[in-house]
């Protein structure tokens, strides 16, 4: 049996690694890698509309940004009430309210779907650019596109629209830090440990799902 002193020396290499995932650990799911040269932003419709203010401060002003597409599926939520019915087109709304020139907008809903909502609305953005003429069957005419996110969804994020456009378009991501806890010591909240194990095992999730697609 080990002696109590190597226990101890165990216990403290627990520790100290447990320590480094977790300070490591939401950085590595809240990336932001933008790609140079991108003519297209994509903001996820679903994020709130302090995020919306952030994303227009910060990214929908850069001149180099042909279109803005907002992505989404139907609205969970006071559907009967409203004529908005997905938030594609909330978050468009709200990007216009807050200045954006509507000719650059590109409203793109995601068709209902119950699971791979991000992958699907990936998809979805893909033929409405074939659509417009922006892009090729054949996967060119862009040099890259840069997808918008909230905190610890963007990793996931960018796997999907990677696997969706494929290696014919550089995929760019932000990841907007319109957050309800502290990044910094995300595991002492119940809300970051949620969010950061929840992505976790969804990463996971979307890379044997992208292995299959493949």
């Amino acid at each position: 049996m080990p002696t109590w002193r190597v226990w101890l020396i165990l216990a403290v290499l627990v520790v100290g690694v447990g320590m480094l995932v977790g300070t490591r650990l939401h950085g590595f799911l809240a990336v932001t890698e933008p790609v140079e040269g991108a003519e297209i932003l994509v903001v996820e419709g679903w994020m709130a509309d302090g995020a919306l203010v952030e994303v227009m401060e910060k990214l929908v002003s850069n001149p180099r940004y042909r279109y803005v597409c907002t992505t989404g599926i139907m609205i969970e939520r006071g559907f009967y009430l409203s004529d908005i019915k997905d938030y594609a087109t909330l978050c468009a709304r709200s990007l216009e309210k807050l200045g954006l020139d509507p000719n650059r907008l590109v409203v793109c809903p995601t068709p209902p779907v119950q699971r791979n909502r991000t992958y699907e609305s990936a998809l979805a953005l893909r033929e409405r650019l074939i659509a417009m003429g922006a892009l090729s069957e054949s996967g060119k005419g862009l040099a890259g596109i840069d997808v918008v996110s909230v905190g610890t969804h963007a990793r996931r994020t960018r796997l999907n629209y990677r696997d969706a456009f494929g290696d014919e378009i550089p995929v760019g991501i932000f990841s907007i830090d319109w957050l309800d806890y502290d990044a910094r010591r995300w595991w002492t909240s119940s809300s970051g440990m949620k969010q950061v194990m929840t992505e976790s095992i969804s990463l996971v999730f979307e890379w044997c799902e992208g292995a299959t697609r493949d």
